[in-house]
């Protein structure tokens, strides 16, 4: 069961308050970007802000700290924080 604070009630929540917008898949993909972020960090969080580019930040972070190849490089993409 998912409950207030989880990331995936937080994910669902923001989703249904878009249903009336057009909602681009750049902002949904950073929304859920946002959400596993806070997923795997072990957050909860109560709202999302999809224009933050933190989640695709993050998850280049851990592919450059994994060393996986094709991740791209610092100057393309700055680290987190």
């Amino acid at each position: 069961m998912i409950k207030r604070g989880d990331p995936p009630f937080a994910l669902r929540r923001w989703r249904e308050s878009q249903v009336a917008y057009s909602i681009t898949s750049w902002r949904t993909a950073m929304a859920t970007l946002g959400c596993l972020r806070a997923f795997i960090k072990g957050e909860s969080i109560t709202s999302i802000h999809p224009d933050a580019s933190a989640g695709y930040r993050f998850i280049t972070g851990k592919r450059r700290a994994l060393k996986i190849p094709n991740t791209p490089g610092p100057d393309v993409v700055p680290s987190v924080g």
